[in-house]
């Protein structure tokens, strides 16, 4: 269906919206997100912005939905130009994280950093975007696992039945191995990314690019991947 001019109006209006609102979040920090502020930078009323978003948490929603999509697309883009061999495919993904983090930091402080205040996210809008990232990884771990360049882990039962709620309807499809080696890896990726992110790195590495390297071949190595091939 064509869409109207009034729908390219509203839904440009949607996204202008969501572009001042990041630039609030960049000035001031996620937790002063105001819908009056950005009303006003817009030359707009407060009444009439919402009309596109009825209170504050309804445009920290459509961030946060926005922002999970973009870091997944960006990960799908670089799964499917990366080259070599396992391990060198893998590394290219976790590398493309990083550079989203530090390209997008607002974005990813958004979803994974600072806390809103009295905000709750809707886990019916915000669950299926968040999953991707993970399902990316846990895809690409469970090719390696089938040619034998992932170590089979032993996944401790008591963790065995939240991650089968990880793999519900419309998410995850990996094996459960797979889902684990995604989750185990990705905890420690995020602390160095946020480290890095507030500028707590720098300052004891030095050489933040060759340091995040050799961290993730170390950590996943250990967690029994082979990466030279």
């Amino acid at each position: 269906m064509t869409a109207t001019r009034r729908d390219q109006v509203r839904a440009a209006t949607l996204e202008e919206i969501k572009a001042v609102a990041r630039q609030q979040m960049a000035a001031s920090g996620t937790a002063d997100l105001s819908l009056r502020a950005v009303a006003r930078s817009m030359g707009l009323t407060a009444p009439a912005l919402y009309r596109y978003y009825p209170n504050r948490d309804a445009l920290v929603t459509a961030l946060i939905v926005d922002a999970f999509n973009a870091l997944a697309d960006h990960l799908e883009a670089a799964q499917a130009v990366a080259t070599g061999n396992f391990g060198e495919r893998f590394m290219a993904v976790i590398a493309a994280y990083r550079g989203w983090a530090l390209a997008h930091p607002v974005d990813f402080q958004l979803i994974y950093g600072n806390p809103i205040i009295g905000y709750e996210a809707p886990r019916e809008e915000t669950v299926p975007a968040a999953s991707r990232n993970l399902a990316i990884l846990a895809e690409l771990l469970a090719e390696g696992l089938a040619e034998g360049k992932v170590e089979q882990p032993r996944v401790p039962a008591w963790f065995v039945q939240h991650l089968e709620t990880l793999r519900g309807p419309g998410r995850q499809s990996a094996p459960i191995e797979a889902l684990y080696l995604s989750v185990v890896g990705w905890m420690p990726l995020h602390g160095i990314l946020m480290l890095e992110l507030f500028n707590h790195l720098q300052p004891v590495v030095g050489q933040t690019d060759a340091f995040f390297a050799h961290t993730m071949c170390h950590l996943y190595t250990q967690m029994g991947l082979n990466l030279s091939e």
